[in-house]
């Protein structure tokens, strides 16, 4: 009888990380104005995690939690990333970030254009655009994260609700 071998090795293929946070623009939408642009922290946390994994030394949490400062380095280095390799942001980092901690900042202040800040997932979108072709281009096997998993029903269902009749709150004359 002859030695028992061991079996060969699994060929078990490592997931391979595409550069940026993957999320289709329409989940993107629909993910902030569910969450009043708490997924904004979540958004922000994953891609410096991505970044993290290149650049060590990097609190992804901290930067997250701190995005009004930290908006323009991250859409930056997406912007940067995309530029090396011809690929075109349609809206500029600097823009994007005055903007989305502009429209943040409409929140603070008592008015009836509360829903303004809201808007502030608009200079997201050509940001996550390009983060999106930049993933297809380096890992074209990714997971796309265009579906909705049953913490984002859950969110959508309590968000979006609770958008809708804070919409319809406002459009009714108060007495």
């Amino acid at each position: 009888m002859g030695e028992l071998q061991p079996p060969p090795p699994a060929t078990a293929q490592l997931e391979v990380l595409p550069p940026f946070f993957a999320v289709s623009r329409k989940k993107l939408v629909v993910m902030m104005l569910c969450s009043f642009n708490f997924y904004a922290v979540f958004w922000f946390y994953m891609n410096w995690r991505r970044i993290r994994d290149r650049e060590p030394g990097i609190n992804p949490a901290l930067r997250s939690l701190l995005a009004a400062i930290f908006c323009y380095p991250c859409f930056a280095r997406i912007q940067r990333h995309g530029r090396a390799m011809g690929l075109s942001l349609g809206l500029h980092a600097a823009p994007a970030a005055i903007l989305w901690v502009l429209l943040q900042l409409m929140g603070q202040f008592e008015s009836p254009l509360w829903w303004v800040p809201l808007l502030a997932v608009l200079p997201m979108v050509p940001i996550q655009s390009l983060a999106n072709a930049i993933n297809a281009r380096e890992v074209p096997a990714h997971e796309r994260n265009d579906r909705f998993s049953g913490w984002n029903w859950l969110l959508l269902l309590a968000g979006g609700g609770t958008l809708m009749l804070a919409v319809l709150g406002a459009l009714i004359p108060g007495t």
